[in-house]
């Protein structure tokens, strides 16, 4: 999938999919409709060892981490039909047995930008009740 796609009103030049900013929103950016809020979180558990062991893999899972955060944020972002983030933080928070990061922002549509592509879910099973599990309440 190509970052850079065709600006929709003339075909001259190439916008990117999505613009995420740390600064919030200029007031004479175009937009359509009202803006809102969008967050996602990861939780990951933390092995048991401790000393400089523990700040290896709090060091080597960060990566991971921030791009769960990112997958996650576009993907709410698609869903609301929204194609910018404003506003943008991130708060990551290591305890003692998990590590907690959080993303939160302002989404909005930018009109200069092309709509944001609906994902499709696709699935291999039929819907029959043969595949899904019973539910039950306890």
């Amino acid at each position: 999938m190509s970052l850079l796609r065709r600006r929709h009103r003339n075909a001259k030049g190439r916008v990117p999919e999505v613009l995420i900013a740390t600064i919030e929103p200029p007031d004479t950016i175009s937009t359509t409709g009202r803006g809102c809020f969008i967050d996602s979180y990861i939780c990951r558990p933390l092995k048991d060892v401790r000393g400089e062991s523990i700040a290896k893999e709090i060091s080597d899972g960060l990566p991971f981490l921030e791009y769960e955060l990112h997958r996650l944020l576009i993907n709410k972002l698609k869903i609301k039909g929204m194609n910018a983030i404003f506003g943008l933080k991130f708060r990551i928070s290591v305890g003692d047995r998990m590590i907690i990061g959080i993303a939160t922002g302002t989404a909005l549509f930018l009109d200069p930008l092309p709509s944001p592509v609906m994902p499709k879910l696709i699935s291999n099973q039929t819907s029959d009740e043969k595949s899904w599990p019973a539910c039950r309440s306890f």
